[in-house]
């Protein structure tokens, strides 16, 4: 054989994408989702309890009655890595429970199968794997067909499916040095299971039977999965795909199985939760929230967040609630309400009122920061109709998100950070109590106001008193000016992110995007936008900022509590 026909008969290798890592430990209880990866495709999902994970050592939980998902060929049986087709397909965990034992950067893990009925140990088995990974989902690695079974109280080793690791050896699937660090690293876990000491340790892991998992709820909960497509099966309630948010139609192709019509895994309204998914032509993630559309629109007499209203107490100052027409995971969005008064916005506002409102921001973004399952925390705002508010009540939401959104990234450190420098001139309207707002050099809106916190940190949680009080102050005075640039209340977009679990973020911002372009007249986005994600807008930077410190705010009304 030439040595142009050897390569040519080697696979093409898959450029490899930089996927998210989980920096923390998984908690003990938590319930993830382990995947097997090959070239970049999905190939098995299962879901697992973590029962430890101390970076070092991580052990799982495989319960029998688990619904999960499995790679099968185009033609039915089960799809081995090496195989270039296969689609996911639902199915059950069944046979014996199993405890699984993976070290950090060794290419085996040690299951122990034990009777569900009884607990008692079955066998052991070695799966030769890639070192695990931690990620936003649970742990990535990838089986590599080598497996050893050894009996419960020791003895001699029986050695499965050496001939296909010698076959993917000879059609360069896996190279001769995989496979002797595979066959190595086999052999020093078989050595330890023949000591009596070393097995005795390996089962206090063992737990009794707990309740089996299922695939589908897990994919919804946790951070997109990529390239994870149910298809059918037991336990299956149709068809949700997730990729990474920056991929594209080759990472859609190398999800191994494609999408099915919207209608398929649209969640029923009144019992199913919204589900992210992710078109099969773009890399754009849409949530789906069927039933949404019935939420109710208030009038003043009926609000229900007017005090006594159907979501709020009779006496209260600001307001927390879940949502009840969740457009993400039901236990993951709440609504936030300024004020008991119908009509009090920012504009009307006083600053100590404005104050109470980034407080509760904080408090309830910090609160769904800490949960397990969350990547990034993301307040906002919708004011009026034109920007998508179906309640007049002054109100904000909170959204706990299981993934980093692709336009809400780590920023950089202080050192090399944009924000900690001074805005152009051009574009900055104003500096009060160390808070700046000025407009983007790139605004989202026609009159986008970005007000940027007085020190590098990440989230409104880690202000202190004088800085919150800045902020409420920045707040009552850029919606102010909005409102007098067309002497109508604007309709805006507001909002803000952090990150979750401690993990660095960039410099704290808030932004208030102004969506008139002029009298009577909203921007709203074109089919070029939306098609490209590039936006337009028909007023210059420095014209916007330039207007908007024109538009002095009226000067503050003095608090009056009622």
């Amino acid at each position: 054989m030439s040595l142009a026909a050897g390569r040519a008969a080697r696979p093409r290798p898959v450029r490899s994408r930089r996927l998210p890592t989980r920096p923390s430990p998984w908690p003990g209880g938590s319930q993830v989702l382990l995947r097997h990866v090959s070239a970049e495709r999905t190939w098995c999902l299962l879901p697992v309890t973590v029962l430890y994970d101390d970076g070092q050592r991580f052990v799982f939980r495989i319960q029998v009655g688990t619904t999960w998902l499995a790679a099968v060929r185009p033609g039915g049986g089960r799809a081995h890595g090496w195989h270039r087709r296969w689609r996911l397909t639902a199915t059950r965990w069944s046979g014996h429970d199993g405890t699984y034992v993976v070290d950090r950067g060794r290419w085996y893990g040690i299951v122990m199968f034990t009777d569900p009925a009884t607990g008692e140990l079955v066998k052991w088995y070695v799966n030769a794997q890639d070192p695990i990974q931690r990620r936003p989902w649970g742990f990535d690695t990838m089986d590599r067909e080598l497996d050893v079974e050894v009996p419960p109280h020791g003895g001699t080793a029986r050695w499965k499916d050496q001939h296909r690791l010698a076959k993917l050896v000879a059609e360069g699937v896996t190279t001769p040095l995989t496979a002797r660090r595979l066959m190595h690293e086999a052999r020093h876990a078989v050595g330890h299971l023949a000591e009596e000491n070393w097995r005795v340790a390996m089962l206090r892991w063992t737990r009794p039977p707990m309740v089996p998992l299922d695939v589908q709820h897990l994919i919804d909960r946790l951070a997109p999965v990529p390239g994870a497509v149910a298809v059918g099966g037991p336990g299956s309630r149709g068809a949700v795909g997730t990729r990474e948010a920056a991929g594209s139609v080759e990472a859609a192709r190398l999800a191994g199985a494609e999408l099915p019509p919207l209608s398929d895994v649209s969640p029923q309204p009144g019992h199913a939760a919204p589900v992210l998914i992710a078109d099969d032509l773009t890399p754009r993630h849409v949530y789906v929230a069927a039933g949404r559309a019935r939420r109710p629109v208030s009038v003043a007499a009926g609000c229900p967040f007017c005090p006594g209203g159907r979501e709020v107490p009779a006496d209260f100052e600001t307001a927390a609630f879940p949502n009840r027409w969740p457009p993400i995971a039901p236990d993951r969005c709440e609504v936030l309400v300024h004020s008991p008064h119908h009509d009090e916005d920012f504009a009307t506002m006083s600053p100590q009122a404005a104050r109470r409102v980034v407080d509760l921001w904080a408090w309830r973004g910090a609160a769904l920061a800490d949960l397990d399952d969350v990547r990034c925390v993301l307040v906002f705002e919708n004011r009026g109709a034109v920007a998508g508010a179906t309640v007049e009540h002054p109100h904000s939401q909170v959204f706990a998100l299981p993934v980093t959104p692709p336009l809400v990234e780590d920023g950089p450190p202080a050192a090399l950070c944009p924000a900690c420098a001074r805005p152009d001139a051009a574009l900055l309207i104003e500096e009060a109590t160390g808070w700046r707002a000025a407009v983007p050099t790139a605004p989202p809106s026609p009159y986008a106001v970005r007000l940027t916190a007085p020190q590098h940190v990440a989230s409104l949680a880690e202000l202190d008193a004088a800085e919150r009080d800045g902020l409420a102050g920045a707040l009552v005075r850029t919606v102010r000016r909005l409102d007098a640039l067309f002497h109508e209340p604007m309709p805006y977009q507001l909002w803000t992110t952090r990150p979750a679990h401690g993990e660095p973020g960039g410099h704290l911002s808030v932004t208030v995007a102004g969506l008139l372009r002029s009298p009577g007249r909203p921007r709203i986005l074109g089919a070029a936008e939306l098609a490209t994600g590039l936006y337009f807008t028909p007023v210059g930077p420095a014209e916007a900022a330039a207007a908007l410190r024109a538009a002095a705010p009226q000067p503050h009304v003095p608090e009056v509590r009622r």
